[in-house]
């Protein structure tokens, strides 16, 4: 009996998801940031078809109060409303019934692996695109302003810096990192932020390891204590290929910028679909052919810049 394709539709498919699930699961490479890093980018599941989302101010200042006072009352407030559409991906591959009659499967195989590697860089590349990768230019936060700005504006009034412009050295990085150890929250009070995550340009990968992840401070000739390395030994290192000038024209000086990153950072990947597939029968195909279907639905947005902090690295 051969392996014939309307008998074993569903066995085909089985076989083409496994390969699908293989190739979207398998590890990034070194230090290599995709979409799905839950450090540098925040996971949301949502269920329509345009986020509306806006920035959130916090209780305010605790204050003593005295004994039988009236316990002062939180006064949270959001403002500056933003609706983003969700965005749809999705790509067919052909399969000509032949092919599927006489189970010449292997080339069929090898497409979907590249196809699905190429769903998983798409996904990182708009993330990347829409946060990081036009940090200084078109990804903007709802108070209008570029993610890395030096005119941010809280809800309470105040204005926050959160761009730098040192080139990276461990003492630049110092520099950022205390910009984000200082900066505001949106009630006014400190924000509280420790450095957590550090995302580089792909030609800053070396040196931002060589800084952080040195036992020794590196470019010295004596031993003193590497500062990152023993006071932010959990500093984690990221970069992605999509910050190289080869992929990336929005920023000019993507080869240079680095970003530092908070725990409660708000740069988020909202999940409308995840990625599915479908394998669609040739009955309405004028060529006859079968279509292996791979899509999902997404938008990266940066819903805000609280927690973030970051260098173009141009001086």
């Amino acid at each position: 009996m051969s392996f014939n394709s309307g008998a074993n539709a569903d066995l085909v498919q089985t076989r083409l998801d496994s390969l699908v699930k293989e190739e979207w699961d398998y590890p990034s490479q070194p230090d290599e940031v995709t979409s799905s890093d839950t450090l540098f980018f925040k996971q949301e599941s949502f269920d329509k078809g345009s986020y509306v989302h806006e920035e959130i101010q916090g209780p305010g200042q605790f204050n003593e109060i005295a004994e039988e006072q009236d316990v002062e009352e939180a006064s949270p407030r959001s403002g500056n409303l933003v609706t983003t559409r969700i965005r749809k991906y999705a790509k067919d591959l052909p399969i000509p019934d032949e092919v599927m009659d006489d189970a010449q499967m292997g080339a069929v195989d090898y497409e979907v692996g590249l196809m699905v590697r190429n769903a998983k860089q798409a996904s990182t590349d708009y993330a990347m695109r829409r946060t990081y990768g036009d940090a200084f230019g078109g990804a903007d936060t709802p108070d209008g302003a570029d993610l890395i700005s030096n005119s941010h504006t809280t809800l309470s009034g105040d204005t926050v810096d959160n761009l730098e412009t040192g080139a990276l050295t461990a003492a630049n990085l110092e520099v950022v990192v205390r910009s984000l150890r200082r900066q505001r929250a949106q009630d006014g009070t400190l924000g509280g932020h420790t450095a957590a995550g550090l995302l580089v340009a792909l030609n800053l990968h070396e040196d931002a390891f060589e800084i952080t992840k040195s036992e020794l401070a590196p470019g010295t000739s004596d031993n003193q204590k590497n500062y990152w390395s023993n006071v932010y030994p959990g500093l984690r290192v990221g970069t992605s290929s999509f910050l190289h000038s080869d992929y990336n024209t929005l920023n000019t000086n993507v080869n240079t910028s680095y970003f530092v990153v908070s725990r409660n950072h708000q740069i988020t990947r909202v999940s409308r679909k995840a990625l599915s597939t479908k394998l669609v029968p040739p009955d309405t195909d004028r060529k006859d052919r079968w279509f292996y279907r791979v899509k999902f639905r997404e938008v990266a947005i940066p819903k805000s810049w609280v927690g973030t902090s970051g260098s173009n690295g141009t001086a």
